[in-house]
């Protein structure tokens, strides 16, 4: 292989190593894995989610957000949030139960697709700042749209110093794969550039090595060639 496709192999290497790194980059930051946050009173009566478009094929969850503003015993019984769905990690809190009863309904075209209620789940999700109760999950599809509706059934303003939210997000899974793909397209990338990069490197050695090699000849007459 000659010098000059070593340099147009390596630099294509290159540019196909950020292409790809580029278009998995632009794809990851376009998904919206949280197409539903909005602010939730608790108050008893119908809450109606505007219409969101998901971009994903997931498997999504529906939950009510607090934040930890309150003693999080009392917290987590007034949001009966287990670790499972169904437990009996909340049998300490017969003094104090649940205030989150809702029942909830997923449509799409006009078509119910999805529904439930916190009497069938009773999961919780705890982060640094946040509780989170679960009220269910759906299978969304990719350019489909839907609508929320939820129905709060028994009043839950005492969870009004902890600015409850109503959440849609995709599940724990798609951060993993996301994480796990993230890493497989970096080593490619970076392997491609790599490689490409010692191709740059071989052409700039042989092309110093053929300069360094040419001797000055004589012209017949004298002169300096």
């Amino acid at each position: 292989m000659t010098k000059s496709r070593f340099k147009i192999a390596g630099l294509i290497l290159i540019i196909v190593g950020a292409a790809l790194w580029g278009t998995w980059a632009f794809w990851a930051k376009t998904r919206t894995t949280r197409p539903v946050y909005m602010p939730i009173s608790m108050n008893v009566g119908h809450v109606r989610t505007s219409e969101f478009e998901l971009n994903l094929d997931r498997v999504y969850s529906i939950e009510i957000e607090v934040e930890k503003k309150i003693p999080l015993e009392t917290l987590n019984c007034l949001l009966g949030a287990a670790t499972v769905a169904q437990s009996s990690d909340l049998a300490g809190c017969s003094g104090q139960p649940s205030v989150v009863k809702a029942s909830w309904a997923l449509t799409s075209g006009g078509q119910v697709v999805a529904q439930g209620s916190t009497d069938k789940n009773k999961a919780g999700e705890w982060g640094d700042e946040t509780i989170e109760r679960n009220l269910g999950w759906f299978t969304g599809q990719n350019g489909r749209r839907y609508t929320l509706d939820l129905d709060i059934l028994e009043d839950g303003t005492a969870l009004a110093p902890c600015n409850p939210r109503l959440k849609v997000e995709v599940t724990a899974p798609f951060y993993e794969d996301a994480l796990v793909a993230s890493a497989a397209f970096s080593l490619v990338a970076l392997g491609l550039a790599l490689i490409g990069g010692i191709l740059l490197l071989i052409s700039f050695i042989m092309e110093r090595r053929v300069r360094h090699s040419t001797i000055e000849v004589p012209r017949p007459d004298g002169a300096p060639r």
